[in-house]
């Protein structure tokens, strides 16, 4: 590692299996619908709506700023100003 900082690949690696797996479970019913429907003895129409609520909560929670306090999340001149002036 070069002075503390994270490795690159593995960090973009799992950031986007996490990104790929999250769209896979949100977005897998509407896949399955007509068949989940059958056995469920409800309408195709209604797995619609698991999408609005899904997207609706994706909306409402992304100006709150969930991970803002994670050290992660911030760039090294964010969290350490006496070093951001070497």
């Amino acid at each position: 590692m070069n002075g503390g900082s994270l490795p690159i690949v593995p960090v973009l690696a799992v950031t986007t299996a996490t990104q790929a797996l999250t769209t896979l479970a949100a977005l897998a019913m509407t896949a399955v619908a007509p068949k989940a429907a059958l056995d469920l003895g409800i309408s195709p129409a209604l797995v619609g709506y698991q999408i609005g609520v899904v997207y609706f909560a994706a909306m409402a929670i992304s100006p709150v700023g969930v991970f803002h306090n994670v050290p992660a999340c911030h760039s090294g001149y964010a969290t350490k100003p006496s070093q951001s002036a070497l």
